[in-house]
């Protein structure tokens, strides 16, 4: 069985659960590894390049977060030839366009809003799933 492995960087223990909750409902092939702050996120993919922990092949990651904001993670992450090429969904509450425009500058592939309706976040996270899992077809893989 091919796992579709996805890094969740999300602080909020409450939104963690319903978000992996939501994406593990999508499919028994997800596999989600949860962290809950940017150090560790940057830690845990270091860990891949050198072979110790395997490669996510999605990342979703909450823009808000103490220390590292997720919009620095995320520009650390696309500066790096090996790991840009992972998909990157910023996740937040916030609707505002700064915010959104400041993930969209530092080269995150999507930007959701997180929803206070479980079924709607469901749904939402499941076709953000769904696409990159089945739909995008990433360099050295086939098609």
């Amino acid at each position: 069985m091919s796992y579709f492995r996805i890094l969740l960087v999300e602080d909020n223990p409450d939104h963690a659960q319903l978000i992996t909750d939501a994406l593990r409902n999508e499919d028994p092939t997800v596999l989600v590894t949860h962290l809950a702050s940017g150090q560790a996120a940057l830690n845990l993919l270091a860990a891949s390049q050198q072979g110790e922990e395997p490669k996510p092949h999605l990342i979703v990651m909450d823009v808000n977060m103490p220390g590292l904001t997720g919009i620095e993670v995320l520009s650390r992450i696309k500066r790096d030839d090996t790991l840009r090429v992972i998909p990157t969904v910023m996740l937040s509450t916030s609707t505002k366009e700064s915010d959104i425009l400041s993930a969209l500058t530092a080269h995150a592939n999507s930007y959701a809003v997180k929803s206070s309706d479980f079924d709607a976040m469901e749904r939402d996270l499941g076709s953000i799933c769904s696409y990159w899992r089945i739909s995008h077809h990433p360099p050295g893989e086939a098609a």
